[in-house]
């Protein structure tokens, strides 16, 4: 039994000595490279997530950007047949007064 309490007590010194500043335990240690290694894992998650967000709204940007600019064509494609349209039938009104003359 007391080789035993000594082997326990060598083996709490060498852990003690391992240990960081402070005296902290190897098992302390752990558990604060554990928290750690979380809180780097929690920060990297969040950069990844704003980093998709950004993406998602830029997107979402050129989309509407395309569509603003599919829009203004096509107004421009009406506005133009409707000056062509007119100019037709000027044209017409022109040539029946012609004929009438």
């Amino acid at each position: 039994a007391q080789r035993h309490e000594e082997e326990r007590n060598k083996l709490r010194r060498t852990n003690q000595m391992l240990g960081g500043p402070g005296g902290e335990t190897l098992e302390e240690r752990a558990r604060k490279l554990n928290q750690q290694a979380e809180a780097e894992k929690r920060e990297i998650v969040e950069r990844i997530k704003a980093m998709e967000e950004e993406d998602r709204i830029r997107l979402e940007e050129k989309e509407k950007a395309r569509k603003e600019e599919e829009e203004k064509r096509e107004k421009e494609r009406l506005e133009q047949e409707e000056r062509l349209r007119k100019m037709h039938e000027e044209e017409e009104e022109r040539r029946r007064r012609a004929e009438l003359e």
